[in-house]
């Protein structure tokens, strides 16, 4: 297991349907997209369990409302966009 991979933990139901993602991918939620620190070298992005292509590795972050009530979450997804398929949520642990 590499550094990287100690601090991150998945976490379900986020997102909890495909307009979250769609959210996310328009790039309405950078503000907080953004704060989501990288990841350098991502783990190898898993494959589609529709078309078994690889999928692809997205900064994801729940909406602003979320946030106000202290309940935002942000961290890494792999996403289908062709198939609308997701992994869940990863973030990273904060001590």
């Amino acid at each position: 297991m590499s550094l990287g991979e100690r601090w991150w933990v998945t976490i379900e139901p986020i997102p909890e349907d495909w307009r979250e993602i769609e959210a996310v991918l328009r790039g309405e939620r950078q503000e907080y997209t953004s704060q989501i620190p990288p990841l350098d070298p991502l783990p190898p992005a898993p494959e589609c369990p529709k078309c078994k292509e690889p999928m692809e590795w997205i900064r994801y972050a729940t909406d602003s409302e979320s946030w106000r009530n202290l309940r935002g979450r942000g961290g890494y997804l792999a996403v289908c966009v062709p198939c609308q398929v997701w992994t869940p949520l990863r973030v990273m642990v904060m001590g």
